[in-house]
């Protein structure tokens, strides 16, 4: 699958970049591919169709072969920005745009 680099306009380092509501496998290995292990409801991994399984594989063309790789390129990612997201599920590829949202607030706990 040939892609084409697109520049991004990046997040600041303290914005965490964007929200995809994508929850990975465990990383106990410098390797561990990018299998998502549970999507998030209402999220816009939710509002796309991934699901459990689903292995990512590139994001906007460039491949993505590790949890960490996966992680340090959402890092970088702005909300309102568009990524298209290549996912292998079983055999086939399946191509999603999946707009990333502002991190949710975390809800203080109750007292």
């Amino acid at each position: 699958m040939a892609g084409k680099f697109v520049q991004r306009e990046k997040a600041k380092r303290e914005d965490r970049g964007g929200y995809t509501g994508i929850v990975l496998v465990a990383n106990p290995v410098s390797a561990t591919p990018p299998y998502v292990e549970e999507v998030l409801p209402n999220s816009p991994a939710a509002k796309v169709g991934l699901r459990p399984d689903d292995l990512i594989v590139y994001i906007d063309g460039e491949l993505v072969p590790t949890v960490k790789a996966f992680r340090e390129t959402v890092m970088v990612v702005s909300p309102g920005t568009e990524i298209k997201l290549d996912v292998q599920r079983g055999t086939k590829m399946h191509s999603y745009k999946l707009k990333v949202v502002e991190q949710p607030k975390v809800k203080a706990a109750a007292k």
